[in-house]
């Protein structure tokens, strides 16, 4: 009786047979995951991206804690992004829009939104130092995400 030594030829056989199915494996799941990533690359290519920052009107900030504020809003949800969607964006000139809402609940009902959908947001609270409490909720950055589905949700917002 012979045993598998790993010089017989069954054994050999066996090993050969092996390596093709993990390989043929290997092989099938690298294409899925690149046929997504092109997929993907290819839409952010074709599409339109940009990003809103949404303010509350009724805080009635001064110019300089207003532009502070929507940076805030713009760059922490910039960093939300995928990196793909980011870039792309970037490449593209980073559209911005400034628009308002009249209220906190009205922010918090966007940012729901949002997560229901998928959009990347960013709620931003003061921190106090200057004009407005501690904690007080100034904008929602929204995006960078394809221009249409941000539309779907800001759309009835009006710019500031």
């Amino acid at each position: 009786m012979q045993f598998f030594d790993g010089s017989s030829i069954y054994f050999q056989r066996i090993w050969h047979i092996f390596v093709i199915i993990l390989l043929f494996s290997y092989h099938s799941i690298l294409i899925g995951i690149i046929q997504i990533f092109i997929n993907h690359a290819a839409l952010l290519y074709v599409m339109s991206l940009k990003q809103v920052i949404v303010t509350r009107h009724d805080l009635k900030m001064s110019k300089g804690k207003l532009a502070a504020q929507v940076a805030h809003g713009s760059l922490e949800s910039a960093l939300k992004a995928s990196k793909i969607a980011l870039s792309t964006w970037r490449r593209d000139g980073a559209k911005k829009v400034v628009l308002k809402a009249e209220n906190t609940e009205s922010l918090y009902r966007l940012k729901q939104q949002c997560e229901d959908t998928g959009v990347v947001c960013s709620l931003i609270s003061d921190a106090g130092h200057t004009e407005l409490a501690p904690g007080t909720v100034t904008v929602l950055g929204i995006g960078p995400d394809e221009e249409e589905k941000i539309d779907r949700l800001t759309g009835m917002l009006q710019m500031l």
